[in-house]
């Protein structure tokens, strides 16, 4: 499992790749949009991808809005590489209500989608942050934050990671 790898190529997706892809507004698009690039990159690496709502190409969502498994003999589970969340509300408490599945999950890569106004993305990265830190059964992983901005007509992603290693939670790193 190559965790830097899997970090650096969904940051380069959002960058470079959703934002071009999407062909209208709304939050169907983008989720849609999300969950094939995303997807697509775990069919890459060679893993089982559920999510729903991409006419069956992946196996049904399972836990989270998006998942990355690795299956052994009879479909049994042997690791989960990769989970993703998102939540187009724009309000605090609807973005860590799905945030919070996130905390739970021993995921070496945890992915957060959301959107916010120009001028309140920060604060929510803040916010996520705390969370990270208060949660007290947390496991190393990398967290993405990918937050949606529509600005002067463009659409873009403002990116942050947080890691955490032995209990120790990072900055936030803008990317």
């Amino acid at each position: 499992m190559n965790t830097k790898k899997y970090v650096k190529d969904i940051i380069n997706a959002f960058q470079n790749v959703i934002c071009v892809r999407v062909k209208k507004h709304g939050n169907r698009a983008w989720t849609q949009t999300v969950k094939e690039v995303i997807g697509e990159l775990g069919e890459k690496y060679k893993y089982r991808v559920y999510c729903s709502g991409l006419n069956r190409r992946y196996g049904r969502e399972w836990l989270y809005d998006l998942v990355w498994c690795k299956q052994g003999k009879w479909e049994a589970l042997q690791s989960v590489p990769m989970v993703l969340e998102s939540e187009w509300a724009r309000t605090t408490r609807a973005i860590m209500y799905d945030f919070e599945k996130l905390l739970v999950s021993n995921s070496p890569v945890k992915v957060m989608v959301f959107q916010s106004k120009e001028n309140s993305y920060n604060d929510l990265f803040k916010h996520i942050k705390s969370a990270i830190k208060t949660y007290k059964q947390g496991s190393d992983c990398t967290y993405i934050l990918a937050c949606y901005l529509y600005v002067n007509e463009t659409n873009m992603f403002k990116i942050a990671r947080v890691d955490v290693k032995q209990g120790v939670v990072s900055e936030l790193a803008y990317v």
